[in-house]
């Protein structure tokens, strides 16, 4: 009887690890990641081109002539930017690539593949090992964070994914802008990829039913 109680406990742990794999083959991932370039608004007072200003601290930084990458995962809730990016100077050169790193804390879907905003002022990073934090969008207390594909500030364009987001880097307020503003290009899109058919999960099943049933008879 024992021996019967622990095939039956088995039998019925696999149907449950099975009837698992088998809903998770139907899901589909929602992965999306970009590559990051400087907004050309970002370029409109020359000599600077930048993705991030921090004009508190009088510092610029290029996504373009970095290397950095947005990675928004739809399931898990995240929203990363990491990578590198460079400072760009008063002269029109450019310093040596620096570690960026920010978290978008609680993105919500918003209407497009891949666009998300936030409300959330705890998103944090750091940019060349100085910190982060996240700051309300002036005149627009609901944002702290957007990245839509509505071609923002690219004249007659409504469809280029833009992100902006406001940060706070904990220097004394005057009035200068920090922020975020970058486009980003498609680089992956898992959402495209279609899910492991369900007859091969079924199979799967069968067979490990079938396996069970071999070692109980063997059993006996």
């Amino acid at each position: 009887m024992k021996l019967l109680h622990k095939t039956r406990t088995g039998l019925t742990g696999f149907v449950v690890a099975a009837a698992l794999v088998f809903s998770a083959s139907a899901s589909v991932a929602a992965t999306y990641v970009f590559d990051l370039f400087d907004h050309p608004d970002g370029a409109n007072t020359p000599p600077y081109s930048y993705g991030l200003r921090l004009d508190e601290q009088g510092k610029h930084y290029s996504f373009s002539n970095g290397g950095a990458q947005l990675t928004y995962d739809t399931d898990l809730g995240t929203a990363v930017i990491s990578g590198t990016m460079v400072q760009s100077f008063a002269d029109g050169t450019f310093g040596a690539a620096v570690n960026v790193f920010y978290n978008i804390v609680n993105p919500t879907n918003a209407p497009g593949n891949g666009s998300f905003v936030s409300t959330s002022l705890a998103s944090a990073g750091s940019i060349d090992g100085h910190a982060l934090g996240a700051k309300a969008r002036p005149n627009d207390p609901m944002n702290s964070f957007e990245f839509l594909n509505d071609g923002y500030r690219l004249s007659g364009d409504n469809s280029t994914y833009v992100g902006r987001g406001w940060v706070d880097t904990g220097d004394t307020p005057n009035g200068q802008a920090n922020d975020f503003l970058f486009i980003g290009v498609l680089n992956r899109d898992d959402s495209n990829i279609p899910p492991v058919p369900l007859p091969a999960a079924g199979w799967l099943l069968l067979a490990g039913l079938g396996g069970l049933g071999v070692m109980r008879k063997a059993r006996k």
